[in-house]
């Protein structure tokens, strides 16, 4: 029988993002008193949305694996980061906007403040460049429905793999 030794990195990057949103304070207050972690489809709020906001939901959506020289590998995974909370009512839409604005920033500079321990950037002569952290165009989810405003951010975060047996 092989003995096969896991060292499942993409985990290991979302831990380390998650780690960093739980960390993240503003004012001597925690930004996301939530944070989840899944792979699992979005759901609407009623039924993956409760407790104290703001929440962070990091969803795995996919990993890719290419080659590089001398029996390396690289590795992509990819992340939607939704930042979620409650308006309360009479809020206007500018304010709701800028509230979101202000927890994308949060989670954009948490991250990338205390980035993920293996998340290295990759690329060569015949390899598109990976940076260690790419962020994408967020978009408002427009599925939520008040008092639930958000959005979700495409999130990138590449890793090396020593071995074709280290993942």
């Amino acid at each position: 029988m092989t003995l096969a030794a896991v060292t499942n990195t993409p985990w290991a990057l979302l831990d380390d993002c998650k780690d960093a949103l739980e960390a993240a304070v503003i004012e001597g207050a925690r930004v996301f008193p939530q944070v989840v972690r899944t792979a699992a489809e979005w759901q609407p709020p009623e039924s993956q949305y409760r407790g104290e906001t703001p929440i962070a939901v990091l969803r795995q959506t996919a990993t890719h694996q290419y080659d590089l020289p001398d029996d390396v590998y690289g590795g992509l995974l990819t992340v939607e980061l939704s930042v979620v909370t409650q308006i309360a009512a009479g809020v206007d839409q500018h304010e709701s906007v800028q509230e979101c604005l202000r927890l994308i920033a949060a989670a954009k500079n948490a991250i990338e403040s205390d980035p993920p321990d293996d998340a290295v950037a990759m690329g060569g002569p015949d390899i598109e460049f990976h940076h260690a952290i790419e962020w994408g165009d967020e978009t408002p989810m427009d599925a939520l429905e008040p008092p639930w405003v958000g959005f979700a951010i495409p999130l990138e975060l590449s890793y090396k793999l020593d071995t074709s047996t280290s993942h």
